[in-house]
């Protein structure tokens, strides 16, 4: 039983991703700006207490300081996610942190952020601050004790006031009003029967083309980019929804052609963006902080849409790196620091892990992959083709996996017993295993 609340139990909950990153709410728009490591301490007035949680007994004693938190500024929220201790490994240590799950500050509850603190001849030993006033909270300081914490509090400062000032949770209603007032539904509004219909989709076409000459013009910042981020968002729903439908319409095979073209544009519009891709210096942690981000962003990158599950639980490196790149659009990452990110995987208990064929061949693997259940599986496709043999390109159809990737897991099937192989000109076919069974009946 809880005996103690504190500023973080009196916040509002926000639920993490199986990675253990902030779930943010991509349907507003949200995207993470900043983030800084698990030193930052949040505190609030010692001789007024915040109001209790009602799930709380009534004898639990205010404690009105929380130490060890990481803290993610998005342009939505002030999010603050706390440490755990070692539960008994990297599995444990995430499940338990995705339970306990995060707490978070609404910009829109926050009327003032300014610095205080900092070290002087009265008070060297003072901590570096950021005080928020908010609505509903009272006074609240943000303490700053990581390893540069005069330029981590100016740069995490400075990034809360241009949110603040931008205030993109209020998109969504200026949205609507000006789509209200635009000239498609002026226009459309004078019109009637099909006519109207016609004019209102030729000029909502014409209002998505302008808006994204706008955003991805030629020396356009960051600032445009940001602020017509939701309206952007509207436009790849509108044509992933537009997609699916057609999908659907297909799905009987009428037109094959038109039905593969429609799903290949959906993947790609779903692709487009991700809500988080920080650069080093907006990361935390420096370098190390840094790759075990982009860690759990690849591993919820995988994860959705249950990427890496389809592709039957292992990727090549240079497929994964091509996809998340595209993906994160900005702030691109070296093949170095996908290579740096990929070791911090098993340590964090993501669930994948890199893995080097003895050709060289290195992929990202889910940890539930089966060596053995692979085999048997293509033990079964060079049964049913026991005449003529499995090649690699079989495989890879059947599957529908890399090439690649279907050579090397017959070569694993091959080192298990289970197939074996003949190399002729016309390439390397393989057959099931008949000497290590001892059963040569047919032939």
């Amino acid at each position: 039983m809880v005996d103690r609340f504190s500023p973080m139990t009196c916040l509002p909950a926000l639920p993490l991703t199986p990675s253990g990153l902030p779930q943010l709410d991509t349907s507003d728009g949200e995207v993470e700006l900043l983030s800084r490591p698990s030193s930052i301490e949040l505190r609030a007035d010692r001789n007024r207490p915040m109001s209790k949680p009602t799930n709380l007994p009534t004898s639990s004693g205010w404690d009105n300081r929380d130490d060890g938190l990481s803290c993610t500024l998005t342009t939505h929220r002030l999010v603050l996610v706390p440490s755990v201790d070692d539960a008994g490994g990297a599995e444990a240590n995430l499940a338990a942190l995705t339970t306990l799950g995060g707490r978070f500050i609404h910009l829109s509850g926050i009327t003032n952020a300014s610095a205080t603190g900092g070290p002087s001849f009265s008070s060297p030993l003072a901590t570096y601050k950021i005080h928020l006033t908010t609505y509903s909270y009272g006074e609240l300081h943000l303490i700053f004790r990581t390893a540069n914490p005069n330029s981590d509090r100016d740069d995490f400062l400075k990034s809360l006031s241009k949110a603040l000032t931008r205030r993109a949770w209020e998109e969504s209603a200026r949205a609507a009003e000006k789509k209200k007032n635009s000239s498609v539904e002026v226009l459309a509004g004078r019109k009637v029967g099909v006519d109207a219909i016609l004019t209102r989709n030729k000029l909502k076409n014409r209002e998505a083309e302008r808006l994204t000459d706008d955003v991805f013009a030629k020396g356009s910042d960051v600032e445009k980019l940001m602020s017509e981020a939701g309206a952007m968002v509207e436009i790849i729903n509108k044509y992933v929804s537009t997609l699916d439908r057609q999908k659907s319409a297909e799905a009987g095979g009428a037109d094959d052609a038109n039905a593969a073209d429609a799903a290949q544009l959906t993947g790609m519009l779903m692709d487009m963006g991700m809500t988080s891709a920080l650069s080093k210096s907006q990361a935390a942690g420096g370098e190390s902080g840094y790759h075990q981000t982009v860690a759990r962003q690849l591993s919820d990158f995988l994860r959705y849409n249950n990427k890496l599950r389809d592709a039957g639980g292992m990727m090549t490196l240079t497929d994964v790196y091509c996809l998340f790149n595209r993906a994160r659009g900005s702030n691109l990452i070296s093949p170095d620091d996908l290579l740096m990110s990929l070791e911090w995987m098993p340590r964090l208990g993501l669930g994948m892990k890199k893995r080097e064929f003895e050709s060289g061949v290195v992929v990202i693997q889910d940890d539930s992959f089966d060596d053995i259940k692979m085999a048997d599986k293509l033990l079964e496709i060079a049964n049913s083709k026991e005449k003529d043999g499995v090649t690699a390109l079989d495989v890879s159809r059947l599957l529908k996996i890399n090439a690649m990737l279907a050579n090397e897991q017959l070569l694993e099937a091959e080192k298990l017993g289970r197939l074996c192989r003949d190399v002729t000109l016309e390439g390397t076919r393989f057959y099931r295993n008949r000497f290590v069974e001892k059963d040569f009946g047919r032939w």
